[in-house]
Formats: C-alpha cells, structure tokens, sequence
C-alpha cells in the first residue's frame, strides 16, 4: 500500500485522526513500550505474539473499513497510520527472531 501510494506527508496531528478504526489502531500501537518493558523487565516474552495480533486485528478492521489511498484530506495521517503499524509490526517480529516478510 505504502509503495502504491507514492509520496505522501508524515502526519502527527492528533486532529486528523477521528474515526474510531483509527483511534483504536493508534491505542494499540501506543502499547509498544509498555508491553517491551514487560516482556524484558518480567520475562514475560510470550506476551509479545499477542500483542502482535492484537495490532495485527486492528489494523485489519482499520484497512476494512477505512479508505487510505481514496482518502481525501485524511490520506497523509491514514498513509502515516500505516506505516507506524508495519513499524511495529516489524519490532515484535524482530524481537522474537523472525524475518518480517517485505508484503503480504
């Protein structure tokens, strides 16, 4: 999708994001640190594959039910969503060892 889109602007502006697919995605990909620090500080490393799938469901009712690429004045902070999601995405993987496939 990031590829398709092109060039975009990173956006940060918590006023873009109002739909609540969005807002749910950002809340859990704002658990990253949290859950790092517990699975480091508590040695709780089985934690981190659900906290995957948890970001992984959200960002698939996201996908489902809001347009990113069609967006208008919202494509720039959805495109931005997108890719803080594979970012994350990309560290619980590396964090347990496994190569994070380039698409899907």
């Amino acid at each position: 999708m990031l590829k398709k889109a092109g060039e975009y602007e990173h956006c940060t502006d918590p006023a873009m994001f109002s739909d609540e697919y969005e807002r749910a995605l950002i809340r859990a990909l704002s658990k990253l640190g949290s859950v790092l620090r517990e699975a480091a500080e508590e040695k709780r490393m089985h934690i981190l594959p659900g906290y995957g799938h948890e970001v992984a469901s959200a960002f698939n009712q996201f996908y489902a039910m809001v347009p990113v690429l069609s967006s208008d004045k919202n494509r720039d902070a959805r495109l931005t969503l997108v890719e803080c999601t594979r970012t994350v995405l990309r560290n619980v993987l590396d964090c347990l060892g496994i190569d994070c496939p380039e698409e899907m």
